[in-house]
């Protein structure tokens, strides 16, 4: 599937299910993860009859936290997951406002600046969002905001963190 395409899927996912605030229907995210990642380990493992274990929405969005964080990312899942996946899920939410007000309340409250450019650590973060095409920027990166990819993960990302906790509450 070329980069147009992929495009075009998660537009149409965001259009259809995020902006209307909707769920993201089990078939749809499936379709989604085997039509723009055919080579991940997600496409690989459906093929190989690892969707009959996956009984629930819950299930599906654990795989794609998964092909978001270690194929996407790149990253490795060892050290504190849960506390990166919150930094990135944050700055995420920060990309996400529309309100230059509420970006520097979010901002402040989860890392302590109005400015990623006041952070090294926090900059380093928005450049490796941005070459993960998680989001895109204009003339300065501290103002980025979100492609609709990184609504994508945005809502993964939430999603599983609620899961997450409500497993570790339970």
């Amino acid at each position: 599937m070329d980069s147009n395409m992929i495009k075009s899927m998660e537009r149409n996912i965001v259009r259809d299910y995020l902006e209307a605030e909707k769920e993201i229907p089990f078939a749809t995210l499936i379709e989604y993860m085997l039509q723009c990642y055919p080579n991940s380990c997600f496409s690989s493992n459906y093929k190989n009859g690892w969707d009959k274990i996956w009984k629930s929405l819950d299930d599906i969005i654990k795989q794609a936290y998964e092909l978001f964080r270690y194929e996407i990312l790149n990253w490795c899942g060892c050290g504190d997951v849960e506390g990166s996946d919150n930094v990135v899920m944050h700055y995420l939410q920060v990309c996400n406002c529309d309100k230059m007000s509420k970006r520097y309340e979010i901002m402040e409250e989860y890392f302590g600046t109005t400015s990623i450019y006041d952070n090294i650590l926090l900059l380093c973060l928005a450049y490796t969002m941005d070459a993960a095409e998680l989001t895109d920027h204009g003339s300065g990166i501290g103002y980025a905001w979100l492609t609709d990819k990184g609504k994508i993960f945005l809502w993964v990302l939430e999603k599983v963190t609620q899961i997450s906790d409500y497993t570790n509450n339970n």
